[in-house]
């Protein structure tokens, strides 16, 4: 009885493999298929990526040499306000020596009150390319931080767009 029990479930086991892989669909060709795909996808986005790389750092070498010409227009603007106060210093010098000339004085007067509101002008504008100086600066580190994301991992569409869409150009 035990010999024809276990002869009934050797056969029911070989039976049930038979089946299972008899009827089993070959799906080697759909994966076949979806790999090629995947694979021109890839290469797709490798390349927009490489090519969004080589626009931002375009605009990062932009950003940089428009940071150094705001850094050398700040320290010329700081030289002409020192120059400015330097005249400033003469001119209130020589107005104690033409105390007695009304007419030398008020024209001097004037200029005083010109280079005054010049040197304020200038100090709005120094204070003004400060801030974009340091604009630039956090853009500059924005761009190098997405560079190095962009390089860090493969990153699809719509985290690009919403990368780029936080990037702000001057």
């Amino acid at each position: 009885m035990k010999k024809l029990f276990r002869m009934a479930l050797v056969c029911a086991l070989a039976g049930a493999t038979l089946l299972y892989t008899g009827c089993t669909k070959d799906y080697s060709e759909d994966l076949n298929n979806l790999e090629t795909r995947l694979d021109n996808l890839e290469g797709v986005k490798i390349k927009g990526l490489e090519e969004r790389i080589v626009s931002l750092e375009a605009a990062k070498t932009s950003l940089e040499s428009f940071k150094a010409s705001a850094e050398q227009s700040i320290k010329g603007l700081q030289d002409r306000v020192s120059s400015l106060e330097s005249t400033v210093a003469e001119l209130t010098a020589l107005k104690a020596k033409v105390a007695a000339n009304e007419d030398a004085i008020k024209a001097i007067n004037g200029q005083i009150a010109t280079l005054n509101g010049q040197i304020t002008t200038l100090n709005k504008d120094v204070a003004t390319l400060k801030t974009n100086v340091e604009t630039i600066n956090g853009q500059i580190a924005n761009i190098n931080s997405t560079i190095k994301q962009l390089s860090e991992k493969k990153a699809d569409k719509s985290y690009v767009d919403e990368t780029f869409a936080t990037i702000k150009t001057v």
